[in-house]
């Protein structure tokens, strides 16, 4: 009987941990209308089933807080669709549990990431045995999970949004195995630059140059490590086409204004943020980002036709969304981010941890709040800089 009891422990921790690895890492796998990002709601009933006073409080607080969000909308919206109306309610059943389980989070965050590589290079195995001619499946430069069989992760810049903060995770924070830890490390640092991207390259520079700055005692072989990244990400920023034209595009207007795709969509959410915040102020509302790009995209002399219906919910980056969602309100959040990462007293490798992937969705690509962890790492690093505030 207490062999049982122990295995039904190990299943519901087991579980436990996964849904908050299905939130930050299998948000772009979708079975119908199965999402697994949104598995973590699974959590609300461990909460009811023990609810007294102090989840009472949590949930008072958290009424008020998604009923402000609610009342902004309301007027700032043409109209409450059903999406906007669900994404407020998820808003506070995850914020009610992020509040309670946020100690599971920090002290379980090995196996949590565990997990998420345990079925990532599993994944990565089980496809290349279940193709004939596995690498006529997908581009010369893709190992199998995006590209043409935009499997695990659409786009390589989804993986891109993720990779940059588990590499700091292995550095930095890993309290696995130093051998398992190692092989993982090689074997996820070769996945990122054998699929790379812009939001790849330049999130791993913006990784190890707050490591490099923020974090004070590094070990010698950490420090070679770091340089050896920076050196070649940045050789890869500087001399391959791929990146820095990207990055050069957004700037430079070509003679035959003919930009790539992605800078184009970048371009776009960010005018629609400056036309938004003009001549809407506070905003359109929670999530209501679309309505925004239905209104200014015909003022934008669109290069690419498939511009006029990409993004048009996440805008490609959550800087561009918030700033149109909430206009001068979105101040706070940006004075919030700010104020996070030079509060001295906060752990630092927890710190960075938690605003890398903050800011790599926020001003290089996102794909909303609920993809990505991003609410999730938001969410975090808002606690504990509350909590800092109090000492």
């Amino acid at each position: 009987m207490e062999i049982i009891k122990n295995i039904s422990k190990k299943l519901n921790y087991t579980w436990q941990c996964f849904l908050f690895t299905a939130i930050i890492f299998l948000w772009d796998i979708k079975f119908e209308y199965l999402q697994f990002r949104f598995l973590i709601v699974f959590l609300i009933f461990p909460i009811l089933m023990s609810f007294n006073s102090e989840i009472f409080i949590k949930c008072t607080k958290y009424f008020f807080i998604v009923l402000l969000v609610f009342i902004h909308s309301f007027f700032q919206s043409e109209i409450i669709t059903p999406r906007i109306a669900y994404s407020i309610g998820m808003l506070f059943i995850l914020f009610l549990i992020f509040d309670v389980y946020k100690n599971f989070f920090f002290k379980n965050l090995d196996m949590i990431i565990s997990l998420f590589l345990i079925i990532f290079f599993g994944f990565i195995v089980k496809n290349f045995f279940s193709y004939d001619d596995y690498f006529t499946q997908v581009s010369k430069t893709c190992l199998g999970c995006f590209s043409i069989l935009k499997l695990f992760f659409k786009e390589n810049s989804h993986f891109a949004m993720i990779a940059p903060f588990v590499i700091f995770y292995f550095i930095f924070l890993s309290k696995i195995n130093k051998f398992m830890n190692y092989i993982s490390f090689i074997l996820f640092v070769l996945l990122c630059y054998t699929n790379p991207s812009t939001t790849m390259i330049v999130g791993l520079l913006l990784t190890f140059f707050l490591s490099s700055f923020f974090i004070k005692k590094i070990s010698n072989n950490n420090k070679i490590v770091i340089f050896i990244f920076i050196l070649i990400t940045s050789v890869l920023l500087i001399k391959d086409n791929r990146f820095n034209s990207k990055i050069n595009e957004y700037f430079i207007v070509k003679e035959n204004n003919r930009i790539n795709l992605s800078t184009e969509v970048l371009k776009i959410s960010h005018f629609i943020a400056i036309k938004s915040i003009i001549n809407k102020p506070l905003g359109y509302g929670f999530n209501n980002y679309e309505e925004a790009f239905n209104e200014y995209i015909n003022l934008y002399e669109v290069e690419h036709i498939e511009s006029f219906h990409l993004n048009k919910k996440d805008a490609s980056n959550n800087f561009s969304k918030i700033v149109t969602e909430f206009g001068i309100f979105s101040l706070f959040f940006f004075y919030f981010i700010i104020s996070f990462i030079f509060r001295d007293n906060i752990d630092v490798k927890i710190k960075l941890f938690l605003i890398i992937p903050i800011i790599i969705q926020t001003f290089i690509r996102g794909g909303g709040y609920f993809n990505g962890g991003f609410l999730l790492f938001l969410y975090f690093a808002y606690s504990l800089w509350v909590d800092s505030k109090r000492i």
